[in-house]
């Protein structure tokens, strides 16, 4: 099994970025670049995505844990918030901030909890079987919206992607989010068409011990829309 990690940076604050569906660890490149001066940066390839192996989490966990520093604080975009808040429930001792963007502990929509609609993702999970590229580039423009534009290629496997609409479709982490007593924050796109911002007053109501931030002129990427305020919010926070 091969988990790849990209590190950034020499000194300063450890931080494990990981990436979203349909994307690997190069979607961090330009907002990482940005941090290197005052962090350590860990771009992490999630199983199935990039050049990491398709793996169980436990496995991917434990290769994880193996090659980072003692403390850390975690980073994670979209579906990459659901790796990091279930490692922070796993590992809690091991991590100084959770950090999640434009993410849910549950994406899909429930009983007063907004999200995707079932049917949305049931559609996607078949599409992905009749055409891969097409339905990965579909999701991938919903996520950018019509004003982004990215050049990078990213990698991903046929079952990295089946597992990881499976996660969106299947995790609920809402009672592990309950648990936790590290410190948590979670960024939000007003403009976001996976994460409503609906998600941002449940839980502004269901975690008040959380630190909830919700960026105006931003969709699913706040990290590269208003990549400034996001700097900001790191370096105020970290630096």
């Amino acid at each position: 099994m091969t988990l790849s990690i990209k590190k950034i940076g020499l000194n300063g604050p450890a931080l494990v970025l990981f990436h979203g569906w349909g994307f690997d660890s190069q979607i961090w490149f330009t907002f990482a670049n940005q941090l290197k001066t005052k962090f350590q940066l860990y771009l992490v390839d999630l199983p199935g995505f990039g050049q990491t192996s398709m793996m169980h989490f436990d496995s991917f966990q434990n290769l994880l844990l193996d090659s980072l520093p003692e403390k850390f604080s975690l980073v994670g975009w979209s579906m990459g918030g659901l790796y990091t808040t279930k490692l922070a429930f796993n590992h809690p001792s091991r991590i100084q901030y959770l950090i999640n963007i434009a993410s849910s502990p549950c994406f899909v929509e429930q009983k007063q909890w907004p999200g995707i609609k079932p049917m949305v993702l049931e559609k996607f999970a078949q599409s992905l079987k009749q055409n891969t590229d097409r339905t990965v580039n579909q999701f991938v423009q919903l996520q950018l919206g019509k004003h982004i534009k990215l050049n990078h290629h990213y990698a991903s496997t046929r079952l990295g992607l089946e597992n990881g609409l499976l996660m969106l479709e299947s995790w609920d982490l809402r009672t592990q989010l309950d648990k936790l007593t590290l410190p948590v924050y979670y960024l939000f796109g007003r403009l976001d068409a996976i994460v409503p911002h609906a998600v941002f007053r449940v839980m502004r109501v269901r975690y008040p011990q959380f630190k909830l931030l919700l960026f105006r002129q931003s969709a699913h990427m706040p990290f590269i829309t208003e990549q400034q305020a996001c700097l900001d919010f790191f370096y105020s926070l970290l630096g």
